[in-house]
């Protein structure tokens, strides 16, 4: 577990936007579940879970204020009811 990381190990982040859908009876309501995804020079990483967009930029924007060096990317993925993950 990691529970402190500098942000000079910081390799690269991004912002991970895991759509799910979830239904009860005859309805299925499609919901998207945001994280900030840390990867580290050695290749750890550490998921933080944040639903608000606004918040996760101001963080990026930050850690690149911090580190020049980081590279920033942005992934989606989309889960079935099944829990089976497939890309979007």
């Amino acid at each position: 577990m990691i529970r402190y990381i500098p942000v000079k190990s910081i390799a690269r982040c991004y912002i991970r936007v895991d759509t799910c859908t979830a239904g009860c009876c005859c309805a299925s309501v499609p919901f998207d579940s945001k994280s900030l995804v840390l990867v580290t020079d050695d290749g750890k990483q550490k998921k933080l879970w944040l639903d608000n967009r606004t918040v996760l930029d101001s963080i990026i924007e930050e850690l690149k204020l911090k580190n020049n060096n980081i590279a920033v990317g942005y992934v989606q993925k989309t889960v079935q009811n099944n829990g089976h993950p497939s890309m979007a």
